[in-house]
């Protein structure tokens, strides 16, 4: 079996990210598509084959119980393949999900903190009674 790529679309946040820029650690891949879009492909599961049910028609009897029998259980065995697939995609999704969102999140965070780290050098951050630039004047009392 090869792998197959599944893809979804996503929206929102996720367009700030670009393929690539979780720097390899994530195991998907998003493709940023349109304004606030784009899709997201798994690459790390490999997608089972279809199941194909082997014709059993010509068969009489109990040759045609077993043949059923053999079916079900080869049906059986690859809804349990499906599933531990759904299981993969589903922790490659948590995995990126949880990569993108901390790299967002520091992105953010680095940010925030060198905006405030600007205004305390110009001298524009309230002190604790509320005066401009660390200066004793009196406040409002409303």
């Amino acid at each position: 079996m090869g792998v197959l790529k599944t893809s979804f679309a996503v929206t929102g946040a996720m367009m700030l990210l670009t393929s690539g820029a979780h720097g390899g650690a994530a195991a998907g891949t998003f493709t940023p598509i349109g304004e606030g879009g784009g899709t997201y492909s798994f690459t790390g599961c490999e997608r089972p084959a279809p199941f194909k049910v082997a014709s059993f028609a010509d068969k009489k009897g109990s040759d045609r119980v077993r043949a059923r029998n053999t079916e079900t259980r080869r049906y059986n065995a690859h809804v349990a393949v499906v599933n531990a697939y759904l299981v993969c995609i589903a922790e490659e999704a948590g995995r990126d999900l949880q990569i993108y969102f901390n790299a967002v999140n520091a992105t953010m965070e680095a940010e925030q903190n060198r905006l405030l780290e600007e205004l305390e050098a110009e001298g524009k951050v309230l002190d604790s009674r509320g005066s401009a630039g660390g200066k004793d004047e009196p406040t409002n009392a409303f």
